[in-house]
């Protein structure tokens, strides 16, 4: 069983699929100051390398031996994580040896909930991953909306190192243990490199015949690429975009930028589609609160509809977000229903701009 293989085991479990026990949005009125909570994540900023192992039996029975025991492999990796948006996310760029592809991860306390969350973008599936929990003691427990992953993780704040543990069910003995330890060198600036790389990379992984309809990539995948590169509307008001392809084609990070001179961060989207559900899926952070937004979207061949899945009978329904796609590429428009203000629910065109780079 090659490491791919196991690495795809262990996304399966953590990129869990977003049903109705996901919280829903709340809103947040109150320009909420950094708490002591996102004080404990500041902590896990930096530069780390990784082991973890992993029991690809489950906890069953091998199928190569017929025995009924641990059988662990060993993966390796390398991480960089820095707070963005104003200390209120700490944002994760991973790396596993033997693949080409970053995946990210952000992590975050949410005051609507006073709970922390981890939301997780990964190359080997289509899904966002989702857990949310809080501190026991010394212990972060986070579990998916199943509750049938549990993540415990322990920071030892003086030596920068952690232990994190996966337990499936009721089971006492961790399937997955990942150790990370500081590593030495400059700790990059994640948004900034993620605004230096190519709109859409060379080489996206386009594998569709795979068992697990999670992990297959999806015609609509390609609408993914609409969003890509350096977005403007005609007004200087409006705030400039600029849109990058991830994880091997899963997924879109797009930024909402301050000015198209300056190219400060404001607001981070992602944006995927659940091959396994037929649906589009929208994570929202802003810098001025530190709860998520989640949207749900579909797609009738020219326009892409996201709405609140969790805003209660009656506005479920009501769109939050439409995107009208031109037939010729030539860009599309954003309706934001978000908005209080009438005037500014108004379709806004965003058109590629060539020259934004050397602004």
């Amino acid at each position: 069983m090659n490491k791919l293989l196991m690495v795809s085991v262990v996304l399966f479990l953590f990129s869990s699929l977003l049903p109705a026990g996901l919280p829903q949005n709340v809103d947040d009125e109150v320009k909420n100051p950094i708490s002591e909570q996102h004080d404990r994540l500041v902590q896990e900023q930096g530069r780390t390398s990784w082991k973890a192992q992993l029991d690809y039996t489950m906890g069953r029975i091998d199928p190569l031996t017929g025995e009924k025991s641990p059988k662990y492999i060993a993966i390796l990796g390398e991480s960089t994580s820095q707070m963005i948006l104003g200390g209120r996310f700490l944002l994760t760029r991973s790396r596993t040896q033997g693949k080409k592809s970053a995946e990210y991860q952000i992590l975050g306390y949410r005051s609507d909930l006073n709970q922390y969350f981890f939301v997780g973008l990964e190359s080997l599936r289509t899904p966002f991953g989702y857990r949310s929990g809080r501190y026991v003691d010394d212990d972060r427990i986070l579990k998916d909306p199943s509750g049938y992953v549990t993540e415990i993780t322990r920071f030892d704040s003086e030596k920068k190192t952690a232990v994190s543990k996966v337990y499936l069910g009721e089971s006492k003995t961790p399937f997955f243990v990942l150790n990370t330890e500081p590593k030495k060198g400059k700790v990059s600036n994640l948004l900034t490199d993620l605004l230096a790389a190519k709109p859409i990379p060379k080489v996206i992984s386009t594998s569709d015949k795979l068992e697990e309809p999670a992990e297959n990539y999806s015609e609509e995948h390609q609408l993914l690429n609409n969003f890509a590169g350096e977005l403007v509307a005609e007004s200087e008001e409006v705030s400039p975009r600029a849109g990058r392809v991830i994880c091997d084609g899963r997924f879109l990070a797009l930024s909402k930028l301050s000015d198209a001179k300056e190219k400060r961060v404001t607001s981070l989207t992602f944006i995927g589609f659940d091959s396994s559900r037929g649906a589009f899926q929208m994570f929202v952070f802003h810098d001025e609160s530190p709860n998520p937004e989640y949207y749900e979207g579909d797609f009738d061949g020219v326009t892409l509809t996201f709405r609140n899945p969790f805003a209660g009978q009656g506005k479920a329904d009501q769109p939050v977000l439409i995107y009208h796609f031109s037939p010729r590429g030539a860009g599309f428009t954003e309706s934001d229903f978000r908005e209080d203000d009438e005037e500014k629910r108004q379709p806004v065109l965003f058109k590629q701009s060539r020259n934004f780079r050397r602004k």
